[in-house]
């Protein structure tokens, strides 16, 4: 909503009452792909947190159910990150690179956020734990579960340190562009 709400400023010369217009509103999102792939991206959200309530709320639920939420979360992140890069820079290529440029830039994104990902669960769920063996064993269970973490925060830098050069390098030559 934030990225809507600044694009309509921009547009409204940054006054506020016009921005917040539904004719600016509605014409960033039912004119062009910009509006059509920042739709999907509210649909997929909302989608997300429906599902994520659904499983909090219903503790009871068949086997089948509990095997297929992981799988539809998965799809959905997915699909939001295909949405994402749908609306990026890589969209914006042209020529016979345009396919490539959007796949580079979806496992970017994919690479990032399961780079986060692992880096969150370490910080919420690992740490957390290691407070209750004696500062003593803690360096070297550090030491010894780091190493596994490791290699696949480096595998996963691969696709994301190009995407942040290109992109660096692109808002060098057109500072208005982000």
């Amino acid at each position: 909503m934030g990225l809507l709400l600044g694009l309509a400023l921009t547009l409204a010369g940054g006054q506020l009452d016009r921005a917040l217009s539904l004719t600016v509103l509605g014409s960033f999102v039912t004119s062009g792909h910009f509006g059509l792939f920042w739709l999907i991206r509210v649909i997929i959200l909302l989608l997300a947190f429906l599902l994520s309530a659904f499983e909090l709320w219903c503790i009871q639920r068949l086997r089948q159910v509990n095997h297929v939420l992981p799988w539809v979360k998965l799809l959905l992140g997915l699909t939001l990150l295909i949405a994402m890069a749908l609306s990026s820079h890589a969209a914006a290529v042209t020529g016979s690179i345009v396919t490539a440029a959007l796949v580079a830039d979806w496992l970017h994104l994919v690479a990032a956020a399961l780079w986060i990902g692992g880096m969150c669960a370490i910080a919420m769920v690992y740490l957390p734990t290691l407070r209750q063996i004696p500062l003593s064993e803690r360096a070297s269970t550090l030491l010894t579960v780091l190493p596994y973490y490791s290699p696949y925060a480096v595998v996963l830098s691969l696709p994301i340190t190009p995407g942040s050069c290109w992109r660096g390098k692109r808002m060098k030559k057109e500072p208005h562009s982000s």
